[in-house]
């Protein structure tokens, strides 16, 4: 399989675990107004913490959050997005760049199967 197709195929994965955790991302985007954070400064993180990359930004930017899932546990929480441009390696930077530096609402960073993928809106 071409790199440009792997990407593709863990787009759609990482789609299908947005979609999974869509409740928990419309419960943390009512939080945030409540708890104090701007909208345009913030990000919604789920990680596979049974990833290895996943593992390694979860410990890094959320020690402590909320787990959601069954047998594979997801941390997700919201992180600064100038956090997340320091904890995301760089090979994933073009696309997550232009969605955090978007003034829409809160995007959605996913961590899994080993990738990471930006998401402006819940995926449909």
């Amino acid at each position: 399989m071409t790199e440009n197709g792997r990407r593709r195929v863990n787009r759609r994965e990482l789609a299908a675990t947005l979609r999974h955790h869509e409740d928990v991302v419309k419960e943390i985007r009512r939080e945030i107004g409540s708890e104090g954070h701007r909208p345009e400064e913030v990000a919604i993180v789920i990680a596979n913490t049974c990833d290895k990359l996943g593992a390694e930004i979860a410990s890094y930017l959320m020690p402590g959050f909320r787990t959601s899932g069954g047998l594979i546990v997801f941390k997700t929480g919201v992180v600064t997005r100038s956090q997340l441009r320091r904890s995301v390696p760089p090979k994933f930077g073009q696309r997550m760049e232009s969605v955090l530096s978007s003034e829409e609402i809160p995007p959605v960073i996913v961590v899994d199967h080993n990738s990471a993928v930006a998401f402006a809106k819940t995926a449909n």
